[in-house]
């Protein structure tokens, strides 16, 4: 640190490319830098803020809360079939079942299946996953 004078600082900066930098040419890149990642950081939350949710998915998680709830919850890993048909079938009885409405099966096919009822099929989903009533 004794040794690191105004040459030494000079030759850092060209060895980055900065040929004859002083402190306001500095200032000002620093500036630059942190206004491109504050544009970055604003977009994301305006896009946070504004994107549409995926009922589906959000009627997944609600599925997911209410098991988790009875002691059942899911790991971050499971997959809806893994975790709804095997595991919390085993402690829950009838989770797993087309005849719960939340199902797995369900799920699966409005989340990865082909899409042309899915706007149909996924408002009732949500409605489905609410007047689920785990035992």
């Amino acid at each position: 640190m004794l040794g690191y004078n105004p040459e030494r600082q000079r030759e850092l900066m060209s060895w980055f490319g900065m040929r004859d930098a002083d402190w306001l040419e500095l200032a000002a890149d620093a500036a630059r830098r942190d206004a491109g990642r504050v544009r970055r950081c604003a977009a994301r939350l305006v896009l946070r803020r504004f994107a549409r949710p995926d009922p589906v998915q959000a009627a997944w998680r609600a599925f997911c809360r209410k098991l988790g709830a009875r002691g059942v919850a899911r790991a971050p890993h499971e997959g809806p079939r893994d975790y709804a048909r095997a595991r919390a079938a085993r402690g829950l009885p009838g989770v797993g079942s087309a005849r719960s409405g939340a199902s797995p099966r369900r799920h699966i096919a409005l989340r990865y299946g082909k899409r042309p009822r899915r706007e149909r099929t996924s408002q009732s989903c949500g409605a489905l996953v609410r007047a689920f009533r785990p035992a």
